[in-house]
């Protein structure tokens, strides 16, 4: 049995490989932690207190969401890298679907030829792809890891902000 793989096909996928999209969806990401706090203003202490009423709660909520945006997002980062890095098969079956399917996209035929009597399409790989998926993804707990992810961070995230007060400063600045 014969490979068909040729040197074309590689130079066809990487000639597809778009450093100018990695450039800005990389600074699209860096925009998004661009706005982060400092770490003393967002652990004061003196900023804590217990709300007031329920008006009091809407109001922390919507201005610390707005005011703490890429804090909370980096919370939520860094729980997620810490929930994959211990959950070792979870972060391979993601890995390995997003590369399969990454390396799918990019095959410019519609079939690809394996051997000299197996003809598959773009379809039949993508349905081979989550055939293999699932069942890492099931047996890594991906969904009580996704479950703890947003109870543990968003359960941070909001104790945060309902117990933050927001500076006398700018008390004034809301329209209600």
């Amino acid at each position: 049995m014969q490979s068909q793989f040729t040197p074309a096909q590689f130079s066809s996928f990487s000639g597809r490989f778009d450093f100018e999209r990695i450039r800005s969806d990389t600074n699209q990401i860096q925009s998004k932690f661009s706005n982060l706090r400092s770490f003393q203003q967002f652990f004061n202490l003196q900023s804590l207190s217990k709300p007031t009423s329920l008006a009091n709660v809407k109001q922390r909520l919507y201005h610390n969401f707005m005011f703490f945006f890429s804090n909370y997002l980096l919370i939520f980062t860094i729980f997620s890298f810490y929930a994959l890095i211990k959950n070792l098969l979870l972060l391979f079956g993601l890995v390995f679907m997003i590369v399969s399917l990454y390396l799918i996209n990019s095959i410019r035929s519609k079939e690809i030829k394996i051997g000299s009597s197996i003809k598959l399409s773009q379809t039949q790989l993508y349905v081979f792809v989550f055939i293999i998926s699932i069942p890492i993804l099931l047996y890594s707990s991906a969904f009580s890891v996704i479950f703890w992810l947003f109870s543990v961070s968003g359960s941070i995230i909001f104790t945060h902000a309902i117990m933050f007060e927001k500076p006398m400063e700018l008390y004034g600045s809301d329209v209600v």
